[in-house]
């Protein structure tokens, strides 16, 4: 798995910096111009902590901005692939594509009410994935309350000419059913255009994964 490309907005020195990755990667340029900056984003990437930030951390010190930090892989060796732990996360053409984020949070006193003036920052984690257009495909959005709602009409739930209820039957399935059901509908009637990038959280995490299947080395040159 290689680094393609990786993003930051709003941390430290970098509002909006867009860097496209080579196999091997040379930071270049005067002091102060923000190679620090972009090995210190890329290790809060890796190895997120609340240790890691403060309100200087954020570009300008405005905590009101998110910082985000947003990285794509290509290249996964065959093992890769096929990682169990890995495989629901990845896009198309076997590529990953995640990011963090942190946020400031100022919680309310407990004395008065009001805003607290030290607040804390709070670090969540994400990945970009395809999905169905049509919700009813979604597998996030597959529960017993949406199989409700879209069962009312079920005649509607089609792509082209190509019709679900030929899937799950005159009879209302359950969700297990339902999704195994649309697995199969998705890989013989929905097309890569039927597809939206969607972006979700992973609480979980994904940091084990990571560590175990690549290693990132940066040449850095003041």
């Amino acid at each position: 798995m290689k680094l393609k490309w990786v993003h930051i907005k709003n941390y430290r020195s970098c509002k909006d910096v867009h860097i496209n990755m080579g196999s091997v990667q040379a930071l270049v340029g005067a002091n102060n111009a923000g190679k620090s900056s972009v090995i210190r984003a890329l290790d809060l990437l890796f190895n997120p902590s609340i240790t890691k930030v403060d309100r200087e951390t954020f570009w300008n010190g405005n905590t009101g901005a998110q910082i985000w930090i947003e990285a794509f892989f290509d290249q996964l060796t065959d093992a890769e692939k096929e990682d169990e732990k890995l495989k629901p996360f990845l896009r198309f053409g076997d590529t990953f594509n995640i990011a963090r984020s942190v946020t400031w949070r100022v919680e309310e006193s407990d004395e008065e009410g009001a805003p607290s003036e030290e607040g804390k920052p709070v670090v969540s984690q994400h990945f970009c994935k395809p999905v169905p257009k049509y919700e009813w495909l979604q597998e996030s959005r597959i529960n017993g309350k949406n199989i409700e709602e879209w069962w009312k009409n079920k005649d509607d739930l089609k792509v082209g000419d190509a019709k679900f209820l030929d899937y799950i039957g005159t009879a209302k399935p359950g969700v297990g059913v339902w999704k195994e059901k649309a697995k199969q509908f998705i890989d013989n009637h929905v097309s890569t255009d039927d597809f939206i990038d969607v972006w979700s959280d992973n609480p979980q995490g994904y940091a084990n994964v990571l560590k175990g299947t690549f290693l990132i080395s940066f040449l850095c040159q003041r």
